[in-house]
Parts: structure tokens; C-alpha cells; sequence
């Protein structure tokens, strides 16, 4: 099979697999506004693949003169896509992208098509069979052809308008993400490839709009037509992605407002573990965050945040953990101690406290524990 005929076959499944996915989203029980968009994206990207169908086709000479209608679904492919990526993201995009008059451009080219349906001619129609021959590879040239200088121009338009819609949070992702994410996380790596798919989509967009390259027709309909499956793929091998997503995202929203950048938390992990094991500093009455942190010597902020991110734990509860193990200690090797002593021995200020964050730590109460062991 030559590459023309290949890229057909491609494109009518991938056309297919879009519009499964668009009924796939409708029907689901679970709707809101992502599930809502990612429909209405699937069966775009379907709909545009159907244009070289279309194009290749007995249904052109049965509508010839739908032959525009993939130029205001390009203009209205960025909004869409550039707002979806965000929610994806979780993150809000800018006020002025909100705006419905982002959606202007598609308006326009669809009275732009709208006009044509109604104005096309027989000279026109000429030159549209040229382009259906030239895309059946039934005329040899490098060029397409010379088209109307509103329809080069609304091409045009139309790749550029995508690919700022596109790399904007594109661009948005390499700044929010770490490095370090980008390589650890693959739910991370996995958007950043079907962005670059997305891209490389536009490229060949580009490259039929500037030079009417037939190649850049192909690369376009090829990159553009490997999203759906690409998705697909993503979605069955990994099908927490989005969640890890998430996850990732709420991570780098930690870091960006965490006040342990500078802290090498290797080296605070190992102080900690020193005035633990080593002073066991928990066995002190009343110790504060606050003389914590001086003997780490960072602030009472940067120990709470340290205790809480690797914990999940307050100061207080982290502290109390190491207290209850070194009292359950106690329990098992000083049968004769009375409860209110291993209490004091442990750290703790009173019998009451010392019984109230044994039972929540451990589930039974001190007495219970000594009689299981």
C-alpha cells in the first residue's frame, strides 16, 4: 500500500475511533465540563479528518460545495483545546482567555464558507476537482495548487491561531513543571507528547498554508489523525493518568509556595533523625516547633511544612508517634511501672493526654495494650 493509500485508511479509522470516543464521552454517566469538552474535541478532530474523506470521495461530487468546511473548525480547534489542556491542568487560565471573543475567528470563517456554498461557480468548481485529482495523486507536482488568495490567507490564519492556542500552555507546562517532574512523572511526559503530537499537526498545517506542499498536507493529516489512537493507548496502559496528573500538578502547587527550596532535605531528614535517635528530644516535656526548628535551625514554618508534607502529620501528632512507640517500649519491659510513670517517662504532661493520643494512635487504650502483649 503507497503512502496515500495508507494515510486514507489511517485517517478513516482514526476518524472513526474520534467519533466513538465523542458518543463514548456523551453517554457516560458521570458529565461536567471537562467531559463536555473532551466530547466536543473528539468529535472535531473527527469531523476535520472526515474533510479528506470527504475530499477523496464520491460524497465531494455529491456536495462539492462543502469543500470549506474544515477552515472554521480550525479556528475553532485553539479555544477549545487551550481550555482543555488547562482544566487537565487544573489551572486557571488567564482572564483574557476566557473571553468569548476568542471565538470571533470562527464566526467569521464560517460566513467566510457560508459565502462560498452560496457564490461557488463553475470556474471554481473546476479548480476544486483539480485539488480532489492533485490529492488522488492523479497529477504529479509538488504544489497542490495556486489557490484564492482568502483561502491561502484563512489557512494561514487558522495554523497560527492553533499553534498560539496550543504552545500558549505549552509553554505554560515547561514553566510550571520541574525538570525533575517532567522526567519522574509519566503522566507529565505523556501530555507533553501529545502536545508535541498537537504541534507537529499544525506544522504540517503551516506548511500547506505557506508553500501548499503536499507533504505538509500529509504530515499535518498523519500527526493530526495519531491523536485519537495516541490517547486511546495512554488511556488503556495507564488509566490513573489523568489522576496522577492531578496529583502531579497539586505537587508543583506545594512546591511553588513551599518554603524548603533552599533545604537540602536529605541533610534535614538526617537531623532529624539524629535528635530523635539520638537525644530523643520527643521525651522532653512540652518541647515546642519552635526549639525544634532552632536545633535544626531552620524556621518553625519550614519544620511544620517538612513534618506535613513527609508525614502528613501536625507537629504535634508526629511528635506524639514517637512518644506512644517509645511508651509502648516501656509497656512491654516495665511490667511493674504504673501507667501515669510510663506516661511522664514518655514525654507526655498528664495520665489524660497521654491516654487520649495513646487510643488514637494505637486504636485500644494503655492497659489493653500491656494485657494483649
Amino acid at each position: 500500500m503507497d503512502l496515500p493509500g495508507f494515510l486514507f485508511v489511517f485517517i478513516s479509522f482514526s476518524c472513526l475511533l474520534s467519533f466513538l470516543f465523542a458518543i463514548g464521552y456523551v453517554i457516560a454517566p458521570t458529565q461536567n465540563e471537562k467531559i463536555k469538552r473532551i466530547s466536543w474535541s473528539f468529535f472535531l478532530i473527527g469531523i476535520f479528518l472526515f474533510h479528506y474523506i470527504y475530499l477523496n470521495t464520491q460524497l465531494f461530487l455529491i456536495f462539492p460545495y462543502l469543500y470549506l468546511y474544515n477552515l472554521p473548525i480550525l479556528f475553532l480547534f485553539g479555544p477549545l483545546v487551550n481550555n482543555l489542556i488547562y482544566m487537565f491542568m487544573e489551572s486557571e487560565p488567564m482572564s483574557w482567555l476566557k473571553s468569548k471573543i476568542h471565538y470571533l475567528p470562527f464566526i467569521l470563517a464560517s460566513f467566510y464558507m457560508i459565502y462560498e456554498m452560496i457564490q461557488i461557480s463553475d470556474v471554481r468548481l473546476d479548480r476544486i476537482l483539480y485539488l480532489q485529482d492533485r490529492l488522488n495523486h492523479q497529477i504529479e507536482s509538488d504544489i497542490i495548487f495556486q489557490v484564492e488568495p482568502i483561502v491561502k490567507f484563512l489557512s494561514i490564519a487558522g495554523s497560527l491561531h492553533l499553534s498560539f492556542y496550543v504552545l500558549q500552555p505549552g509553554f505554560e507546562l515547561v514553566r510550571y513543571f520541574r525538570l525533575e517532574i517532567l522526567q519522574r512523572v509519566p503522566s507529565i511526559r505523556f501530555l507533553s507528547i501529545l502536545l508535541a503530537t498537537i504541534a507537529c499537526a499544525n506544522l504540517g498545517a503551516l506548511l500547506l498554508g505557506f508553500f501548499e506542499s503536499q507533504f505538509g498536507l500529509e504530515m499535518g493529516l498523519f500527526f493530526l489523525s495519531c491523536i485519537p489512537p495516541l490517547i486511546y493507548l495512554i488511556h488503556s496502559v495507564y488509566p490513573t493518568l489523568f489522576d496522577e496528573l492531578r496529583d502531579a500538578i497539586q505537587e508543583e502547587k506545594r512546591y511553588k509556595n513551599s518554603q524548603l527550596k533552599n533545604i537540602n532535605l536529605d541533610d534535614l531528614h538526617l537531623k532529624i533523625q539524629s535528635l530523635l535517635k539520638g537525644e530523643k528530644i520527643y521525651l522532653e516535656e512540652g518541647v515546642k516547633l519552635n526549639i525544634v526548628a532552632d536545633k535544626l535551625q531552620i524556621t518553625s514554618h519550614q519544620l511544620s511544612e517538612y513534618i506535613n508534607t513527609q508525614t502528613g502529620k501536625t507537629y504535634q501528632n508526629w511528635l506524639n508517634g514517637y512518644r506512644i512507640d517509645h511508651a509502648c517500649f516501656l509497656l512491654k519491659e516495665k511490667p511493674e511501672w504504673a501507667i501515669i510513670r510510663i506516661a511522664y517517662e514518655s514525654g507526655f504532661s498528664s495520665k489524660s493526654s497521654f491516654q487520649d493520643a495513646f487510643k488514637k494512635e494505637m486504636g485500644i487504650t494503655p492497659s489493653e495494650y500491656r494485657k494483649s502483649r
